[in-house]
Protein backbone atom coordinates (compact mmCIF):
# COMPACT_ATOMS: atom_id res chain seq x y z
CA UNK A 1 0.00 0.00 0.00
CA UNK A 2 1.51 3.30 -1.04
CA UNK A 3 2.01 6.03 1.55
CA UNK A 4 -0.04 9.21 1.05
CA UNK A 5 2.24 12.22 1.44
CA UNK A 6 0.84 15.74 1.30
CA UNK A 7 3.30 18.10 -0.29
CA UNK A 8 3.54 21.73 0.69
CA UNK A 9 2.61 24.12 -2.13
CA UNK A 10 5.61 25.06 -4.22
CA UNK A 11 6.57 28.73 -4.11
CA UNK A 12 5.98 30.27 -7.54
CA UNK A 13 8.60 32.58 -9.09
CA UNK A 14 8.31 36.18 -7.97
CA UNK A 15 6.50 37.95 -10.82
CA UNK A 16 7.79 41.08 -12.52
CA UNK A 17 5.12 43.72 -13.01
CA UNK A 18 5.18 46.96 -14.99
CA UNK A 19 3.67 50.25 -13.83
CA UNK A 20 1.46 52.62 -15.80
CA UNK A 21 4.09 55.34 -15.47
CA UNK A 22 7.58 55.86 -14.13
CA UNK A 23 7.28 59.62 -13.77
CA UNK A 24 7.97 61.13 -10.31
CA UNK A 25 5.08 60.73 -7.85
CA UNK A 26 3.26 63.61 -6.17
CA UNK A 27 1.69 63.57 -2.69
CA UNK A 28 0.93 65.89 0.23
CA UNK A 29 2.92 65.79 3.46
CA UNK A 30 1.63 66.80 6.91
CA UNK A 31 3.30 69.81 8.54
CA UNK A 32 6.27 69.20 10.83
CA UNK A 33 5.55 70.43 14.33
CA UNK A 34 5.08 69.52 17.97
CA UNK A 35 2.10 70.91 19.89
CA UNK A 36 2.03 72.05 23.51
CA UNK A 37 -0.43 69.22 24.19
CA UNK A 38 2.07 66.64 22.93
CA UNK A 39 4.79 68.10 25.14
CA UNK A 40 2.54 68.04 28.20
CA UNK A 41 1.45 64.46 27.46
CA UNK A 42 5.08 63.32 27.20
CA UNK A 43 5.98 65.10 30.45
CA UNK A 44 3.02 63.52 32.23
CA UNK A 45 4.07 60.13 30.95
CA UNK A 46 7.50 60.67 32.52
CA UNK A 47 5.87 61.79 35.77
CA UNK A 48 3.70 58.68 35.67
CA UNK A 49 6.74 56.46 35.15
CA UNK A 50 9.07 58.00 37.73
CA UNK A 51 6.94 59.68 40.37
CA UNK A 52 3.45 58.19 40.46
CA UNK A 53 2.03 57.20 43.83
CA UNK A 54 -0.57 54.56 44.65
CA UNK A 55 -3.17 55.49 47.27
CA UNK A 56 -5.81 53.34 48.94
CA UNK A 57 -9.39 53.34 47.64
CA UNK A 58 -12.72 52.14 49.01
CA UNK A 59 -13.24 49.70 46.14
CA UNK A 60 -13.81 46.15 47.32
CA UNK A 61 -13.82 44.08 44.11
CA UNK A 62 -10.95 43.62 41.62
CA UNK A 63 -11.79 44.76 38.09
CA UNK A 64 -9.85 45.00 34.80
CA UNK A 65 -6.73 47.21 34.87
CA UNK A 66 -7.06 47.51 38.65
CA UNK A 67 -4.00 48.26 40.77
CA UNK A 68 -4.02 45.91 43.75
CA UNK A 69 -1.82 45.15 46.73
CA UNK A 70 -1.45 41.40 47.14
CA UNK A 71 0.28 38.68 49.10
CA UNK A 72 1.36 36.06 46.60
CA UNK A 73 2.91 32.61 46.87
CA UNK A 74 3.66 30.67 43.70
CA UNK A 75 4.83 27.08 43.58
CA UNK A 76 6.09 24.83 40.81
CA UNK A 77 6.30 21.11 41.52
CA UNK A 78 5.47 22.00 45.16
CA UNK A 79 8.55 24.23 45.43
CA UNK A 80 8.24 27.97 46.05
CA UNK A 81 9.24 30.19 43.12
CA UNK A 82 11.17 32.82 45.06
CA UNK A 83 11.23 35.62 42.49
CA UNK A 84 7.42 35.51 42.10
CA UNK A 85 6.53 35.12 45.79
CA UNK A 86 6.15 38.26 47.91
CA UNK A 87 4.03 40.05 50.51
CA UNK A 88 2.55 43.47 49.90
CA UNK A 89 3.33 43.40 46.17
CA UNK A 90 1.69 45.96 43.89
CA UNK A 91 0.16 44.29 40.83
CA UNK A 92 -1.79 45.73 37.89
CA UNK A 93 -4.34 43.34 36.39
CA UNK A 94 -4.07 42.93 32.62
CA UNK A 95 -0.73 44.72 32.25
CA UNK A 96 0.87 41.61 30.74
CA UNK A 97 3.27 40.86 33.60
CA UNK A 98 1.49 37.57 34.25
CA UNK A 99 -0.34 35.21 31.85
CA UNK A 100 -4.00 35.69 30.93
CA UNK A 101 -4.88 32.55 32.86
CA UNK A 102 -3.52 34.15 36.04
CA UNK A 103 -5.44 37.42 35.57
CA UNK A 104 -8.70 35.60 34.88
CA UNK A 105 -8.50 34.02 38.32
CA UNK A 106 -7.79 37.37 39.98
CA UNK A 107 -10.67 39.27 38.37
CA UNK A 108 -13.69 39.45 40.65
CA UNK A 109 -11.80 38.73 43.86
CA UNK A 110 -12.78 40.77 46.92
CA UNK A 111 -10.53 42.66 49.29
CA UNK A 112 -9.50 40.26 52.05
CA UNK A 113 -10.23 37.18 49.94
CA UNK A 114 -7.65 34.41 49.48
CA UNK A 115 -7.84 32.19 46.42
CA UNK A 116 -5.81 29.16 45.31
CA UNK A 117 -5.61 28.26 41.63
CA UNK A 118 -3.40 26.71 38.97
CA UNK A 119 -2.28 28.53 35.84
CA UNK A 120 -0.05 27.87 32.83
CA UNK A 121 3.08 29.94 32.21
CA UNK A 122 6.44 29.54 30.44
CA UNK A 123 9.10 27.93 32.58
CA UNK A 124 12.04 30.26 32.09
CA UNK A 125 14.37 27.83 33.84
CA UNK A 126 13.82 25.63 30.80
CA UNK A 127 15.95 26.45 27.74
CA UNK A 128 12.91 25.95 25.49
CA UNK A 129 10.63 27.97 27.82
CA UNK A 130 7.89 25.34 27.65
CA UNK A 131 4.63 26.03 29.46
CA UNK A 132 4.17 24.38 32.82
CA UNK A 133 1.55 24.37 35.55
CA UNK A 134 2.12 26.71 38.50
CA UNK A 135 0.08 26.89 41.70
CA UNK A 136 -0.81 30.27 43.22
CA UNK A 137 -2.08 31.30 46.63
CA UNK A 138 -3.15 34.93 46.37
CA UNK A 139 -4.68 37.32 48.90
CA UNK A 140 -6.05 40.70 47.84
CA UNK A 141 -5.20 43.24 50.54
CA UNK A 142 -6.20 46.55 48.94
CA UNK A 143 -7.42 48.10 45.70
CA UNK A 144 -5.33 51.16 44.94
CA UNK A 145 -5.47 54.16 42.61
CA UNK A 146 -2.55 55.65 40.74
CA UNK A 147 -2.00 59.37 41.30
CA UNK A 148 0.26 61.19 38.85
CA UNK A 149 2.00 64.16 40.51
CA UNK A 150 2.07 67.73 39.30
CA UNK A 151 5.33 68.66 37.60
CA UNK A 152 6.94 71.41 39.65
CA UNK A 153 10.52 72.58 40.13
CA UNK A 154 10.63 70.64 43.39
CA UNK A 155 9.39 67.43 41.73
CA UNK A 156 11.93 67.78 38.91
CA UNK A 157 14.72 68.33 41.43
CA UNK A 158 13.74 65.13 43.27
CA UNK A 159 12.99 62.76 40.39
CA UNK A 160 14.77 64.23 37.34
CA UNK A 161 17.82 66.06 38.72
CA UNK A 162 19.46 66.18 35.27
CA UNK A 163 17.12 69.13 34.55
CA UNK A 164 17.45 72.52 36.29
CA UNK A 165 13.73 73.24 36.53
CA UNK A 166 10.29 72.28 35.24
CA UNK A 167 10.77 74.73 32.36
CA UNK A 168 14.12 73.17 31.50
CA UNK A 169 12.44 69.75 31.51
CA UNK A 170 9.70 71.11 29.21
CA UNK A 171 12.21 72.58 26.72
CA UNK A 172 14.22 69.34 26.63
CA UNK A 173 11.06 67.32 26.09
CA UNK A 174 10.03 69.54 23.18
CA UNK A 175 13.47 69.18 21.57
CA UNK A 176 13.31 65.38 21.88
CA UNK A 177 9.82 65.26 20.36
CA UNK A 178 10.85 67.52 17.48
CA UNK A 179 13.82 65.28 16.71
CA UNK A 180 11.59 62.19 16.77
CA UNK A 181 8.98 63.95 14.60
CA UNK A 182 11.65 64.81 12.04
CA UNK A 183 12.71 61.17 11.82
CA UNK A 184 9.09 60.00 11.60
CA UNK A 185 8.41 62.54 8.85
CA UNK A 186 11.13 60.93 6.75
CA UNK A 187 9.54 57.51 7.21
CA UNK A 188 6.11 58.97 6.44
CA UNK A 189 7.48 60.55 3.27
CA UNK A 190 8.77 57.17 2.08
CA UNK A 191 5.49 55.49 2.99
CA UNK A 192 3.38 58.06 1.10
CA UNK A 193 5.67 57.83 -1.92
CA UNK A 194 5.29 54.03 -1.99
CA UNK A 195 1.51 54.36 -1.62
CA UNK A 196 1.33 56.87 -4.49
CA UNK A 197 3.50 54.63 -6.65
CA UNK A 198 1.26 51.61 -5.91
CA UNK A 199 -1.70 53.47 -7.47
CA UNK A 200 0.02 52.79 -10.81
CA UNK A 201 0.01 49.03 -10.18
CA UNK A 202 -2.28 46.76 -12.18
CA UNK A 203 -2.14 43.00 -12.33
CA UNK A 204 -3.23 39.76 -10.71
CA UNK A 205 -1.23 38.57 -7.71
CA UNK A 206 -0.88 34.83 -7.12
CA UNK A 207 -2.85 33.56 -4.09
CA UNK A 208 0.36 32.07 -2.73
CA UNK A 209 1.77 35.53 -2.04
CA UNK A 210 -1.49 36.64 -0.42
CA UNK A 211 -1.45 33.65 1.93
CA UNK A 212 2.26 34.10 2.68
CA UNK A 213 1.85 37.79 3.52
CA UNK A 214 -1.33 37.14 5.51
CA UNK A 215 0.37 34.45 7.59
CA UNK A 216 3.26 36.80 8.32
CA UNK A 217 0.94 39.61 9.41
CA UNK A 218 -1.18 37.27 11.55
CA UNK A 219 1.96 36.05 13.31
CA UNK A 220 2.85 39.68 14.03
CA UNK A 221 -0.58 40.44 15.53
CA UNK A 222 -0.50 37.26 17.61
CA UNK A 223 2.92 38.27 18.95
CA UNK A 224 1.62 41.75 19.83
CA UNK A 225 -1.34 40.19 21.65
CA UNK A 226 0.93 37.82 23.57
CA UNK A 227 3.22 40.67 24.61
CA UNK A 228 0.18 42.48 26.05
CA UNK A 229 -0.97 39.38 27.92
CA UNK A 230 -4.02 38.79 25.71
CA UNK A 231 -5.24 36.24 23.23
CA UNK A 232 -5.90 37.39 19.67
CA UNK A 233 -9.66 37.70 20.17
CA UNK A 234 -9.22 40.05 23.15
CA UNK A 235 -6.55 42.00 21.24
CA UNK A 236 -8.92 42.52 18.30
CA UNK A 237 -11.66 43.69 20.66
CA UNK A 238 -9.28 46.17 22.28
CA UNK A 239 -8.80 47.77 18.84
CA UNK A 240 -12.55 48.36 18.68
CA UNK A 241 -13.15 45.74 15.97
CA UNK A 242 -15.06 42.50 15.60
CA UNK A 243 -13.68 39.49 13.72
CA UNK A 244 -15.20 40.53 10.38
CA UNK A 245 -13.79 44.06 10.61
CA UNK A 246 -10.37 42.67 11.54
CA UNK A 247 -10.42 40.28 8.58
CA UNK A 248 -11.31 43.14 6.21
CA UNK A 249 -8.55 45.35 7.65
CA UNK A 250 -6.05 42.49 7.34
CA UNK A 251 -7.02 41.89 3.71
CA UNK A 252 -6.51 45.60 2.89
CA UNK A 253 -3.15 45.63 4.66
CA UNK A 254 -1.97 42.53 2.80
CA UNK A 255 -3.11 43.99 -0.53
CA UNK A 256 -1.38 47.28 0.22
CA UNK A 257 1.85 45.64 1.31
CA UNK A 258 2.03 43.46 -1.80
CA UNK A 259 1.17 46.17 -4.32
CA UNK A 260 3.64 48.60 -2.75
CA UNK A 261 6.36 45.95 -2.69
CA UNK A 262 5.83 44.90 -6.32
CA UNK A 263 5.60 48.56 -7.39
CA UNK A 264 8.90 49.44 -5.72
CA UNK A 265 10.43 46.37 -7.34
CA UNK A 266 9.21 47.53 -10.76
CA UNK A 267 10.53 51.06 -10.15
CA UNK A 268 13.95 49.75 -9.09
CA UNK A 269 14.12 47.40 -12.08
CA UNK A 270 13.14 50.21 -14.48
CA UNK A 271 15.92 52.49 -13.21
CA UNK A 272 18.44 49.68 -12.63
CA UNK A 273 18.54 50.32 -8.89
CA UNK A 274 19.91 47.56 -6.68
CA UNK A 275 18.52 47.47 -3.15
CA UNK A 276 21.00 47.40 -0.26
CA UNK A 277 20.41 45.73 3.10
CA UNK A 278 19.72 49.17 4.55
CA UNK A 279 17.10 49.80 1.84
CA UNK A 280 15.37 46.51 2.67
CA UNK A 281 15.44 47.26 6.40
CA UNK A 282 13.98 50.73 5.78
CA UNK A 283 11.24 49.26 3.58
CA UNK A 284 10.32 46.72 6.26
CA UNK A 285 10.21 49.47 8.89
CA UNK A 286 8.06 51.66 6.65
CA UNK A 287 5.54 48.89 5.92
CA UNK A 288 5.37 47.91 9.59
CA UNK A 289 4.66 51.52 10.56
CA UNK A 290 1.95 51.84 7.91
CA UNK A 291 0.32 48.57 9.03
CA UNK A 292 0.36 49.73 12.65
CA UNK A 293 -1.18 53.08 11.72
CA UNK A 294 -3.97 51.38 9.78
Amino acid sequence: MSEDKTKAPQRPPVPEYELDSYEPVEFTMPPLGVTDEQVEAQMNEMADRFGAEYVDTNRKVVGPKENIEIDLEIRRDDKIVENLTAEGRLYTVGEGLMPIDFDRNVLGMKVGETREFDFLAPDFDDDEAKERTFHAVLTVKKVKKKVVPQITDKWVEKFLPMYKSAEDFRNATRAQLEQAASQMLGQEKNARAAHALAERFHGAIDDFFYEEARASMMAGYEQQAKQQGMDLEDFIGKQGMDQNQFSMMLMLQVRGMLTEGFSLDAWARHYNIEATNDDIAELAKMMAARAKAQ
